[in-house]
């Protein structure tokens, strides 16, 4: 990564970074924003801007950063000893179809499964967020090496841990943090595009999937929803004690 200029040319110490859907967070906050400087390469870009005394930097990775590469990102971005680290993207719910594109999920607790197995058992991160909108927390998040492993046997599995959420990177990112008991915050605050079913829901009709996300109707209430996340991001940039 040092090859790819991934270090201090692109973060600082103390930065608070934001990855994922960095360019719509951004847009909506733009107005709110003192825009400090902004570089990028062939592989990151790089957004930092100044918000109530704390910098924020917009961090895009332009090549993916799937599964355990995205442990990687975590573990430089710890070299490079940033304040926090927000991930916000998409994932899959394990509650209701009814949540996709329509509730935000951040969750508390975190898992990570391999083959039916827990390759990490269950653990806690501080979500400093929930502190000031408790609502948002959907507690335990499970991430998996790839969705080829979501079959119906995998959801009975996950269901009978009270897993609500799934995705590639979330809880292997919370587990480099965990593991190093550093005190750097983490959170995720993701919405839901695609529901995982169970074996008696095989023939469930969902008005959204990922078979129909670039939908005109799908795309606004995309934006929509992340738009929503922009709004209590930017109430916890503004609170003075966090």
């Amino acid at each position: 990564m040092e090859i790819t200029g991934f270090n201090n040319q692109f973060i600082f110490t103390n930065d608070i970074v934001i990855l994922g859907y960095i360019d719509e967070i951004y847009d909506n906050l733009k107005d709110k924003l003192l825009l400090i400087s902004e570089q990028q390469n062939e592989y990151y870009i790089s957004k930092r801007c100044k918000i109530n005394n704390k910098i924020i930097n917009f961090l895009g990775i332009k090549y993916s950063y799937w599964g355990n590469i995205s442990q990687k990102i975590i573990e430089r971005l710890l070299k490079c000893k940033v304040k926090e680290i927000i991930y916000s993207a998409k994932l899959g719910t394990l509650i209701s179809h009814l949540d996709i594109y329509s509730k935000i999920y951040s969750p508390s607790e975190y898992i990570i499964i391999e083959d039916l197995k827990i390759k990490t058992k269950k653990f806690k991160l501080e979500n400093k967020i929930l502190k000031l909108f408790p609502f948002l927390n959907t507690q335990l998040h499970v991430s998996t090496p790839t969705i080829l492993e979501q079959t119906y046997k995998q959801r009975e599995f996950l269901s009978k841990m009270n897993v609500n959420s799934i995705d590639n990177e979330i809880s292997q990112m919370a587990e480099v943090i965990y593991k190093k008991k550093l005190k750097v915050n983490f959170f995720s605050i993701h919405f839901p595009t695609d529901y995982l079913r169970k074996e008696n829901e095989r023939d469930l009709r969902t008005n959204f999937d990922l078979s129909n996300n670039r939908k005109s109707m799908a795309i606004f209430k995309k934006n929509k929803i992340i738009k929503e996340i922009s709004y209590y991001l930017y109430q916890y940039f503004m609170e003075e004690t966090i």
